[in-house]
């Protein structure tokens, strides 16, 4: 009883120092009050999952033996260090935030790999929840390999993942994060993924996403295709963002379709396989506005194969490896350069 006293008091704690002086403890009812990360209403309960001394051992029992979470009554599941071999999806409901005690600190792990992509993910997060501090492992074994599939309905307040990160591998396609019919807010994160036929360290499918302060990978040198970041169907932002793609046949650091797309400060990097491209429009339909930013192919920095018209602009940007149009979109240029020092023109030639 004693150990398990010190384990609790540790992860309050713990929740002391990341909330400061807006964490307050009711001794009488023992009841910890906490204003719960991107609601903005008091947390009165907190589960705990930890190796030995929490309420859990396992984060999927924890999440699942919550029954009564609402807007008027959020929860906390704090997960203690260690690494949580997990055997099935940790599935995350509305108004159920999970907490780790950091990235590399607190490690979920497993292979839970499908032929149906949302049967195929370490964590399912759903909108209304934050996941966060904390890293995911899906070593895959089937069709698809996915870290956090997020899914949720348009009228509930945007998924947030926050100080994640996420590495895929094992699945014929490897995904770090999928936002799928969804909304979502990714912040302070690391999305890697490898090895398989198609690598996408983050898909953005049918969604409208914010991306800030994070570095996507993919790579795989038996690739038939590599993407940083994949925006389809969707409305997708970026801000501060480093991709890369490398080691397959095609390699695509940004990856777009029928897509609008906002970029500040974005690094986009596509090489090491037979096509290498900073970024790719494809499909029709793509509005993109990028501005400081820097795109970089080794076979051409901007391949626009856009059928539909669409319209890439460019501004105070650099495009290294050239550009290149194959249907009817726009590409414009204002205040830009080829990495070398020279300008580029008006169609960022």
């Amino acid at each position: 009883m004693l150990q398990k006293k010190n384990i609790l008091l540790q992860f309050f704690l713990m929740v002391l120092c990341i909330f400061g002086p807006l964490v307050s403890v009711q001794a009488a009812d023992k009841v910890v009050v906490i204003p719960l990360f991107g609601h903005g209403k008091p947390l009165k309960n907190i589960v705990t999952v930890a190796k030995s001394g929490g309420k859990f051992t396992d984060p999927v029992a924890a999440v699942n033996s919550i029954t009564d979470a609402s807007a008027t009554n959020p929860y906390l599941v704090i997960i203690a260090p260690g690494v949580y071999t997990l055997t099935h999806t940790l599935i995350m409901k509305p108004w159920v935030d999970v907490m780790g005690s950091g990235e590399n600190v607190t490690k979920l792990t497993g292979g839970i790999s499908d032929s149906v992509m949302w049967n195929s993910a370490i964590v399912y997060l759903q909108n209304d929840t934050v996941l966060s501090n904390l890293t995911i492992e899906n070593v895959g074994g089937n069709k698809y390999s996915i870290g956090v599939f997020s899914e949720g309905g348009s009228s509930l307040k945007p998924a947030k993942i926050w100080k994640v990160s996420v590495d895929s591998t094992g699945g014929i396609y490897n995904s770090s994060i999928m936002v799928y019919f969804s909304s979502a807010i990714i912040t302070d994160v690391n999305a890697s993924c490898q090895g398989g036929l198609t690598n996408e360290a983050i898909s953005i499918l049918h969604s409208s996403a914010i991306i800030n302060r994070v570095y996507a990978s993919a790579s795989g040198n038996s690739s038939q295709r590599n993407s940083g970041v994949v925006s389809g169907y969707s409305n997708t932002e970026l801000n501060d963002v480093r991709v890369s793609a490398d080691d397959g046949i095609e390699n695509d650091g940004l990856y777009n379709y029928y897509t609008t797309v906002q970029m500040t400060q974005v690094q986009a990097i596509g090489k090491g396989g037979t096509k290498n491209y900073g970024m790719s429009n494809i499909m029709g339909g793509c509005y993109l506005n990028i501005r400081r930013s820097t795109v970089i192919g080794e076979t051409y920095g901007v391949y626009d194969s856009n059928p539909d018209s669409g319209k890439t602009f460019f501004s105070q940007s650099t495009i290294s490896g050239g550009t290149r149009v194959t249907g009817s979109g726009i590409l414009s240029c204002v205040a830009c350069d080829d990495g070398r020092g020279n300008a580029l023109d008006g169609s960022c030639q």
